[in-house]
């Protein structure tokens, strides 16, 4: 038997089957039903993602080196909140007590960890504090005897805080609150990567895992909502006396969560009342609104619970598979409905499972090309290294064999159930719009042309003005909150996205003796002795910050010349690093640079906790890393 007698004779088989099928439409609309109804119950795991690590190219070891760094140096998610009192001044005891009530009412937020604003600013000037005195306390805002007037001068001047917690202009001030939830993401995360990597966990093993770990995100995201939502109810009650904004990298995770589900119903009910009104408007029945609406429906309800079963969640990148499921299989009903209605002209007698069985025939192959081109299509994101681009072209394709399988079932079957459309409704509506395009095609060619040629000259000129952003600030409206926030942050402080650069040296040795054991070999560590009569010790096992001795002004220039580089950089804002720590110290050895010694000595006489605010966050002496 040759290829094409088999290939006829399956589809013969197909056909003679396919007809008994529609023949049962109560049958298959129940079944229809019944997986409806599953897919209902698989909703419970439908989820959103918003999170900037879902954007991240897999593998990218970019991304990697970011999240080793991120472990090394373990910072919480940090919202930042933008605070201008209405009335006052904030270096008043009147503007400090009211940010101290802000302050303390954020702390008591479940999920809130450390709060820090300029109310913790250490003021070393205000007056000079000695150095040998330092570790005995320091003034702050907060202190009773504080010289408001000597405190804002400092504050305003600081390489430190200015533009991170206070405005140039010493009006506004920022408040960075963390965000503090248990570390079972990381964790769970880490044993993930060791199962993978050391290739011997089961199927079922990486699976578990997989589901655990996309669990805790689910509550990690839930626990931050929730403290977000406890943030802002604080602004609003506060809001008369001050002008609060919210700002930060878990802010706009959160949001966008609600603004992808917003997206999706938007753009869903916004298709459908469009469609809803062309399909009346083509057709002049309500049953040919329905009912293609009916169809596209089952067909998003069933894909949604396909996607909830796999365990993907919907990013911004797929939040529109709703909209273009919707316009696809609608345009997969409205063949079928043209040509139900042709036949129906023609053969009014005609049963209704034979009427339906030749409509159905008549456009198996414009509706099976038009599915498999627009397959082909979607399918060319799978090899996109960024998941959430791979996972929508996955989605779209089993949504559009959703959609087709939809329509040659639960569609047909309706279509068999359906009253038979008198003669007169089939046609009584000329299709006066193609004529008339037909007629201009027809009679006017050169004049089309001609148009035609035209606009591809204005769209070639378009094209070239096409340009990427990734300005995070312009993805939303000018009335979002995220947006108003963004803009304060970035336009009087220093901005809310990170950028982090990473200077290697050699890691610290503990019991090595001089600087140029630790990294170092072009430091004099004996160079310029401090003035000041404090001992800088030796690095002994008594010794509580041993790591001090890593830190050498070599180290510091490489950073420092890092530093100016950026500064100079358009893009970007504030800077900090340790060598801005340095230029403060400078106000202990009569602002002059600071020598090994007087470094060291700086470093052993701050307090342990200023040390782990301000100098841990910066500094990793035992990977040899500065940040």
């Amino acid at each position: 038997m040759s290829t094409t007698s088999t290939i006829d004779s399956f589809l013969s088989n197909f056909a003679i089957r396919y007809r008994r099928c529609i023949e049962q439409p109560i049958l298959i609309i129940t079944i229809v039903a019944l997986l409806c109804v599953l897919a209902g119950l698989q909703m419970r795991d439908f989820r959103f993602d918003a999170s900037s690590d879902s954007l991240i190219a897999e593998g990218d070891p970019a991304f990697e080196f970011f999240e080793e760094v991120s472990a090394r140096f373990a910072q919480n998610p940090i919202l930042v909140m933008t605070y201008r009192p209405a009335n006052g001044d904030l270096f008043s005891r009147d503007g400090v007590e009211a940010l101290g009530s802000l302050i303390s009412q954020l702390e008591s937020v479940d999920g809130v960890g450390k709060v820090q604003s300029l109310l913790d600013a250490p003021l070393l000037q205000s007056p000079p504090v000695p150095l040998a005195q330092l570790a005995e306390g320091f003034r702050t805002l907060r202190s009773p005897d504080v010289d408001f007037a000597l405190a804002r001068e400092e504050l305003l001047g600081s390489p430190v805080f200015r533009e991170l917690l206070i405005s140039r202009d010493g009006q506004l001030a920022a408040i960075t609150i963390d965000l503090e939830f248990p570390d079972e993401v990381d964790a769970l995360a880490q044993s993930l990567d060791e199962m993978r990597a050391g290739e011997t966990a089961s199927e079922i093993e990486l699976e578990q895992a997989e589901q655990a770990l996309a669990a805790a995100k689910n509550r990690a995201r839930a626990a931050t909502a929730d403290a977000i939502a406890d943030i802002r109810s604080i602004r609003e009650e506060l809001s008369a006396g001050a002008q609060m904004f919210l700002g930060g990298v878990p802010l706009v995770a959160s949001d966008m969560v609600t603004y992808i589900r917003n997206d999706m119903a938007l753009f869903g009910l916004a298709v459908v009342a469009l469609i809803a009104v062309a399909l009346f408007g083509f057709f002049r029945e309500l049953r040919w609104v329905f009912v293609p609406l009916g169809t596209s429906a089952v067909t998003v309800w069933l894909t949604m619970g396909v996607i909830a079963a796999v365990g993907e969640p919907i990013t911004a990148v797929s939040s529109n598979f709703v909209a273009l499921l919707t316009i696809t299989t609608v345009s997969f009903t409205v063949h079928l409905i043209a040509s139900y209605r042709e036949n129906s002209e023609k053969s009014v007698e005609q049963a209704p499972c034979t009427l339906a069985f030749e409509t159905m025939g008549d456009k198996l192959a414009p509706c099976l090309y038009t599915a498999m081109t627009t397959m082909v299509a979607f399918a060319s994101l799978l090899v996109s290294d960024i998941v959430p681009i791979r996972t929508f072209g996955w989605m779209m394709c089993v949504g559009i064999v959703i959609s087709l399988c939809v329509t040659y079932s639960f569609f047909a079957s309706v279509l068999v159930l359906l009253p038979q459309l008198k003669k007169s409704s089939a046609t009584e509506d000329a299709p006066r719009l193609t004529q008339w395009f037909a007629a201009l095609a027809t009679r006017h060619s050169a004049l089309v042309i001609a148009s035609g040629l035209a606009l591809a000259l204005i769209a070639g000129f378009g094209v070239s003005q096409l340009s990427l952003g990734n300005r995070l600030v312009e993805y939303f409206r000018g009335d979002t909150e995220i947006r108003r926030g963004l803009e304060v942050i970035d336009r009087e402080l220093g901005g809310t996205i990170p950028l982090e650069v990473i200077v290697q040296f050699d890691p610290f040795v503990p019991d090595a003796s001089s600087a140029g054991d630790n990294g170092d070999p072009f430091a004099d560590p004996f160079s310029d002795p401090f003035a000041d009569p404090l001992d800088a010790g030796d690095a002994t096992a008594t010794d509580s910050y041993p790591e001090r001795f890593w830190f050498t002004p070599a180290k510091l220039r490489v950073v420092e010349r890092l530093q100016e580089f950026m500064d100079e950089q358009s893009a970007i804002g504030k800077t900090l690093s340790v060598s801005n720590f340095e230029r403060v110290a400078r106000g202990f050895n009569d602002g002059e640079p600071l020598s090994y010694l007087a470094l060291t000595g700086v470093l052993g006489a701050l307090p342990a906790d200023v040390r782990s605010g301000f100098i841990d966050p910066l500094a990793s002496p035992m990977d040899g890393q500065l940040r």
